[in-house]
């Protein structure tokens, strides 16, 4: 469950492999992390704090780089919607009035702009 991806998968080889959790959870896997900068003469338990570190900041940039990105996705404003045209039923909003009191009303009449949206 946790080696399914939750950035989308690339046909292309060059393409890092797709981001799942196991990338955080565990350090060791499939992918195999470059090394991060390490110097010979640190112990191993903060050599490999460090490379636990590295690789957690690798996760972190990857799934901002390309899961956030998914997530933020703003079809409302991609498709096309209908136009107010005369004889619809709005609401009229109120800000003084509480919300189940506004009142109905009926366009008379639109005005487009330029391109044609009301």
């Amino acid at each position: 469950m946790n080696d399914r991806p939750i950035t989308s998968v690339s046909s292309d080889p060059n393409d890092l492999e797709a981001l799942t959790p196991n990338h955080l959870l565990q350090i060791k896997g499939k992918p195999v992390m470059p090394p991060g900068p390490f110097r010979k003469e640190d112990l191993y338990c903060k050599r490999r704090w460090k490379q636990v570190q590295y690789i957690a900041d690798l996760f972190w940039k990857r799934w901002i780089r390309e899961y956030l990105p998914l997530m933020q996705e703003r079809n409302k404003w991609n498709n096309p919607k209908r136009n107010f045209s005369p004889g619809d039923l709005v609401i009229i909003v109120d800000d003084t009035a509480p919300r189940n009191s506004w009142l109905m009303g009926r366009i008379l009449k639109t005005l487009p702009d330029a391109k044609g949206f009301v």
